[in-house]
């Protein structure tokens, strides 16, 4: 029985993923959960923690908390053996004749190009993992709605037009 092939045109350039095995799938998938699963409890957390009349400011507190445990447990190393690992089952079609595993031409193909590169982590993630993290791990959505949640809260808070209850600048007058 042959694996599934997923197939995405990503910032211009058609990838085709094959679903990892079994056994390379069970694996990566306690990688993602150590990675990730603090990560969502983070923003669920953080979420929940403030008054539903709030929920810009809950979908704020959420997204940092998330990016924070993020930034926490992600390092180059993790993230390269996962992509490195993805990128065996990978192939980027340039035309009908040329159709190069995506792990063969990594540092050239992505190089200045980190939008396709996470858009194709996060598309390769999504194939191999949707039905184990719940229907859906497009990492780039995610970024993009906490990145709307935060620029949406920001532009609604207004300035503020009541008496200012800070302290007083000091008397610049010398004293004798």
């Amino acid at each position: 029985m042959a694996r599934e092939v997923k197939e995405r045109i990503i910032c211009g350039d058609t990838y085709r993923v094959t679903l990892l095995g079994a056994k390379a799938g069970r694996a990566m998938s306690v990688r993602l959960l150590k990675l990730l699963g603090p990560t969502i409890a983070s923003f669920v957390e953080g979420t929940v923690t403030v008054t539903a009349a709030d929920g810009g400011a809950a979908l704020a507190i959420g997204a940092a908390d998330a990016v924070r445990e993020l930034a926490k447990h992600m390092n180059a190393e993790e993230l390269a053996a996962i992509s490195d690992e993805l990128a065996k089952f990978t192939v980027v079609v340039i035309d009908a004749e040329h159709q190069p595993q995506l792990f063969a031409v990594f540092d050239d193909h992505f190089s200045g190009r980190y939008d396709a590169m996470f858009g194709w982590l996060s598309f390769s993630l999504e194939a191999n993992f949707a039905s184990f993290f719940g229907g859906s791990v497009n990492v780039g959505a995610m970024l993009a709605k906490m990145k709307a949640a935060l620029e949406s809260l920001s532009k609604s808070q207004k300035a503020s037009t009541g008496i200012s209850i800070a302290s007083q600048p000091a008397d610049t007058t010398a004293q004798a």
